[in-house]
């Protein structure tokens, strides 16, 4: 799963919490991007602290990648929650369903 953010946003550092069924997905690992990334991972939790490299470019940008292994076939969700540590933006919450054949 992609980690990304739009030109338009302003943010330099945020809190991330990705929240998962760890009976159907394990986290595996997080992969380099756009921005310096420190992880630590509980049963069902990523917790990232992810820090911008330099200014916003032009279009969107990759910051990180997570990696994730499926357990079970079916439908799981993801859900990111963002505290931008700045307080420029506001906090965010999006989910995202993987499906796994």
């Amino acid at each position: 799963m992609d980690l990304s953010i739009t030109a338009s946003e302003a943010v330099k550092e945020s809190l991330v919490t990705v929240s998962y069924d760890p009976v159907q997905v394990e986290f595996r690992r997080v992969g380099p991007g756009a921005a310096a990334i420190s992880a630590r991972a509980t049963d069902g939790q990523v917790l990232l602290t992810v820090r911008r490299q330099g200014a916003g470019g032009t279009g969107d940008s990759v910051l990180a990648m997570l990696f994730f292994q499926a357990k079970v076939k079916g439908d799981t969700t993801l859900t990111l929650e963002t505290v931008p540590s700045d307080g420029g933006v506001p906090p965010r919450t999006e989910r995202a369903v993987i499906h796994v054949q």
